[in-house]
């Protein structure tokens, strides 16, 4: 009688375990939601007030800019320059002005870049972004770092 084999399998080595996708960097389910447009606290005077703005640069920042970042979530905006501020960081001209237009109760402003210098602050609000102020020379929060 033939000996009875083991059916057990056979392997040299352990199989390796199952294989995870490599995630990039995790975005929180907030940023996952794409950007809405909201005009409904813009300010018009002060030192970056919309009313400031020439015809053709403001044609300009709606077509390219707020048409070129629509469709956009939150997190692909977040890679591109765009970021939140501490109400503390801003220049004491801004502090003034959010005071001055009764917004002083705010702990944050979002900055969205445009250009190397020109940026568009708002308040972020879920998914949307409550537009505020145009500065065209990075005045509200200047950086350190060049070309900004």
């Amino acid at each position: 009688m033939a000996k009875k084999k083991s059916k057990k399998p056979k392997f040299s080595k352990e199989p390796k375990p199952r294989r995870e996708p490599r995630v990039g960097k995790q975005f929180s389910s907030d940023d996952a939601g794409q950007v809405v447009w909201s005009f409904s606290l813009i300010d018009c005077e002060g030192p970056w007030g919309f009313k400031l703005i020439c015809r053709d640069a403001l044609l300009s920042l709606i077509t390219e800019g707020f048409e070129g970042k629509e469709g956009l979530n939150w997190a692909i905006l977040k890679t591109n320059g765009c970021h939140n501020v501490f109400k503390s960081q801003l220049v004491k001209n801004a502090q003034k002005r959010l005071e001055e237009i009764k917004l002083d109760d705010l702990d944050e402003l979002f900055s969205m870049r445009f250009t190397g210098r020109a940026r568009v602050w708002g308040i972020r609000d879920g998914n949307i972004f409550k537009i505020l102020w145009w500065d065209p020379e990075h005045q509200v929060c200047p950086s350190s770092k060049k070309h900004t």
